[in-house]
């Protein structure tokens, strides 16, 4: 890893290094100029240091076991709380033996594999629901996810964005075109309580049916009714998480874009200070 200094055509000084087979970054070397210089001078440090990579993946997917725990607590009127509980205390226990990079994301996914499992066994038997499947999703279960999971990655963007990260550099999953890979990242702490935890929600008051999703051939995708079922659940558990919020922001309530930013600054206060905690959270009890 290499740092080294050029100048531009208009006499700015910037830093170029970091060049992997993923990503470039390129960095100006005045504050004046970019204000974001510390922040992602210590992001691109954090990708490119596999100790530090490591210790930032562990700090996300404890992150992510405190969500489950956190939807446990208040879903206790769920059927599947105890089974979820189980295999939360089994995740998080191991995730210190998780000892390369590309072990990061295979431990979570295969996590994700047994708790959708859990719901393969307890969800009502006509959604068909035989396990995550996507791109395309096949069935209405897969469907709500996937549009859940896709609302998730979309309002991690703009806090991101505001607080001076680079969003195509993340930890856990890896850069890809086109993507905000951090904003896959930080998504990962929030679908347990805002997607997985909403749909059952969903399931339990009866408010989601087979009729509002559309299948055919080229997948089963929701509706217009069934984003708008879905929508209606997800605001009114932000409203019983932070509070009630007349305003919005980008069509979200200005509440959870709020507790999104606290959250995106203290990770980018914890990697600029080399502090990083045993996990990050957005909800608390």
């Amino acid at each position: 890893m290499n740092i080294g200094e050029k100048k531009q055509k208009r006499e700015i000084t910037i830093i170029q290094g970091w060049r992997t087979p993923y990503v470039s970054m390129f960095i100006p070397a005045d504050p004046v100029v970019f204000p974001y210089r510390v922040l992602r001078l210590a992001q691109a440090v954090y990708y490119a240091t596999p100790e530090k990579r490591i210790r930032v993946i562990k700090t996300l997917l404890k992150g992510v076991a405190e969500s489950y725990v956190f939807w446990a607590n208040i879903c206790s009127q769920c059927l599947i709380t105890e089974e979820i509980l189980r295999a939360v205390r089994v995740f998080r226990r191991n995730i210190d033996s998780i000892g390369e990079v590309k072990e990061g994301l295979g431990f979570e996914g295969n996590f994700h594999k047994e708790i959708f499992e859990i719901w393969m066994r307890n969800v009502p038997p006509e959604f068909g629901f035989t396990g995550r499947n996507r791109q395309p999703p096949r069935d209405p279960l897969n469907a709500l996810i996937s549009y859940g999971n896709s609302l998730m990655y979309k309002i991690c963007v703009p806090p991101l964005q505001k607080a001076g990260f680079n969003t195509s550099v993340g930890f856990l999953h890896q850069p890809g075109r086109g993507r905000h890979t951090l904003a896959l990242d930080i998504a990962e702490l929030l679908k347990p309580v805002l997607v997985e935890a909403v749909i059952w929600n969903m399931l339990l008051e009866g408010e989601f049916a087979r009729d509002m999703t559309t299948e055919g051939p080229g997948g089963c995708f929701l509706n217009k009714d069934g984003k708008k079922a879905y929508r209606d659940s997800l605001f009114k558990m932000v409203e019983d998480l932070f509070g009630g919020s007349t305003r919005c922001h980008f069509g979200w309530p200005i509440n959870l874009l709020k507790a999104l930013e606290e959250t995106v600054a203290r990770i980018s206060r914890d990697l600029i200070q080399e502090t990083i905690p045993e996990s990050w959270v957005v909800f608390r009890r």
